[in-house]
């Protein structure tokens, strides 16, 4: 049986909390990029996303790159957030809040799968 201070909540909330800081700063940095480069974000197409250039573009402070990842990390977020839990109460013998974890993430994979096939 699993204690009953478990540090698993702490840790997703840790991850939520950072995760989405970290989406929000890079967003608004590509958005400050876009005016600063005399691009209005609102009435004009925002950039193509084009992932071989990911790094390239927020290494060279390009609107895009920091866009595209800070759009990535929220995305990416609530994924990672079933996965630390699943994780977490493996490592604690919570067998039971592990399954609900893993049947959260196979809710999550059957989705993307169908809006990928259905695109």
């Amino acid at each position: 049986m699993p204690e009953s201070g478990s540090a698993t909540p702490r840790l997703v909330a840790r991850l939520l909390a950072v995760g989405t800081a970290a989406s929000v700063a890079l967003v608004a940095a590509g958005t400050v990029a876009m005016l600063l480069a005399g691009h209005v974000p609102v009435t004009e197409p925002g950039p193509a996303f084009r992932p071989s250039r990911l790094a390239a573009d927020v290494l060279a402070g390009r609107a895009a790159g920091f866009l595209w990842v800070g759009l990535g990390i929220a995305v990416a977020l609530p994924s990672a957030r079933v996965a630390v839990a699943c994780i977490g109460y493996l490592r604690e013998g919570d067998r039971r809040q592990a399954a609900v974890a893993l049947g959260v993430f196979a809710v999550l994979a059957v989705s993307t799968a169908v809006a990928l096939v259905t695109r």
